[in-house]
C-alpha cells in the first residue's frame, strides 16, 4: 500500500502537461503525475535535502508486473542518493491495478499490447525534470530490472542524446537490434541462475504475467555485450576478470565504456537489494548492484 505521506502528497499534486511550469521536486520522497503523449503517467522522486540546483538524475525502471514503489524497494537508491548527492526517480509503467509493464519493443504484456509510447514518456519526463531545475541534463542515467532493463536498453538506443549511461539488470535484448546506435556508456548485469530471463536466451520459465509477456524469444546475454561494443566503437575485448561473485567482460578502446557483469549465483533479482516479491528469487549478497551502478554512472557525462 502507499504510505500515508505519499497519499497526502499525491492528493496535493496538480496533474499537468510536461510543458507546464511546476515547482522543482520537493525534498524527500514525493509522488507526481504528468501528461505525456495524451496519457496520464506517474512517478516518484527522492530528492536529498542537501541538494541545491540541478543534480545528477538516476531513473530506476521497475520490473514487469511491478510498480514504482517496487523499484524503490528493490534498488535502495534513496539511501545512495542521500549519501552521494543525486536525485532518484522511479517512473511507473502502464497496466491494470498495480501490475505495470513497459513497452520495450517485444515485451511486455499490457504496455506492448497497447503500443504504449514509453520512450516518449521517459523523454518527456527527462525534459520536465530538466526544465524544473531538478536534473543536470548532462548527467541523466537510466537503470532497470527485468522488463525495466529491457526498456533501459531501448532508452539507450533511442535517446542517446539525453542519457549519459545505462545499466540494465537481469534483462535482455531480442536479437533484431542490428544497426549500431550512438555511443552510450553501458553496464550490463545478468544472473547465470536466472530462469525468467535466461542468460543463454530463449523463453524464460516460471510464473509470468497472465498475458504473454513477450512476442519474441530473448537473445543471449552476450548479444547485448556485442551490440553495445559495436555501438560504442570498441576495438576489441579486454581479458575477462573472474571472482567468486562475478565474471567481468568489457570492451577495449571504446568511445564509451562497455561492461558486462555475469553473476554465477545470480537469479532473477536485484543483486544486493530487496526481494521483488515474496515468491521471487532471493538476491545474492556478494554483489551490490546499486553501488556498482552508481560508481559507474558518477563518472559518465554528456558533452555540455
Amino acid at each position: 500500500m502507499r504510505q500515508a505521506g505519499l497519499a497526502m502528497a499525491a492528493a496535493m499534486m496538480v496533474i499537468a502537461s510536461c510543458a507546464s511550469a511546476e515547482p522543482a521536486a520537493p525534498a524527500g520522497l514525493a509522488e507526481h503525475q504528468m501528461l505525456s503523449r495524451g496519457a496520464e503517467r506517474s512517478y516518484l522522486t527522492y530528492t536529498p535535502r542537501s541538494l541545491k540546483g540541478p543534480a545528477p538524475l538516476v531513473l530506476m525502471l521497475h520490473g514487469g508486473g511491478g510498480n514504482s514503489e517496487n523499484g524503490l524497494t528493490m534498488s535502495g537508491f534513496n539511501t545512495l542518493a542521500e549519501r552521494e548527492g543525486f536525485v532518484a526517480v522511479y517512473p511507473e509503467g502502464s497496466g491494470k491495478r498495480r501490475f505495470k509493464t513497459w513497452n520495450a519493443g517485444h515485451c511486455c504484456a499490457y504496455a506492448l499490447e497497447q503500443h504504449v509510447d514509453d520512450v516518449g514518456f521517459i523523454s518527456d519526463l527527462i525534459d520536465r525534470l530538466v526544465a524544473e531545475g531538478v536534473a543536470d541534463p548532462s548527467r541523466v542515467y537510466v537503470t532497470g530490472m527485468s522488463n525495466g532493463a529491457m526498456m533501459t536498453y531501448r532508452i539507450g538506443r533511442e535517446l542517446p542524446h539525453k542519457v549519459a549511461a545505462i545499466a540494465p539488470v537481469v534483462g535482455a535484448m531480442f536479437g533484431d537490434e542490428v544497426k549500431a546506435g550512438a555511443p552510450v556508456a553501458a553496464l550490463i548485469i545478468t544472473g547465470e541462475q536466472d530462469t525468467r530471463v535466461p542468460a543463454a536466451g530463449g523463453n524464460g520459465s516460471g510464473r509470468g504475467l497472465r498475458s504473454a509477456p513477450n512476442d519474441r524469444p530473448y537473445a543471449p546475454a552476450d548479444h547485448a555485450l556485442s551490440y553495445w561494443m559495436k555501438s560504442n566503437a570498441c576495438t576489441g575485448q579486454a581479458q575477462a576478470v573472474s571472482t567468486p561473485a562475478y565474471t567481468l567482460r568489457q570492451g577495449a578502446g571504446c568511445k564509451a565504456p562497455t561492461l558486462w557483469y555475469s553473476l554465477p549465483e545470480g537469479g532473477h533479482a536485484w543483486p544486493g537489494g530487496g526481494r521483488g516479491t515474496r515468491r521471487g528469487d532471493a538476491p545474492v549478497e556478494n554483489f551490490d548492484a546499486s553501488t556498482i551502478i552508481w560508481e559507474f554512472f558518477s563518472v559518465q557525462e554528456l558533452p555540455r
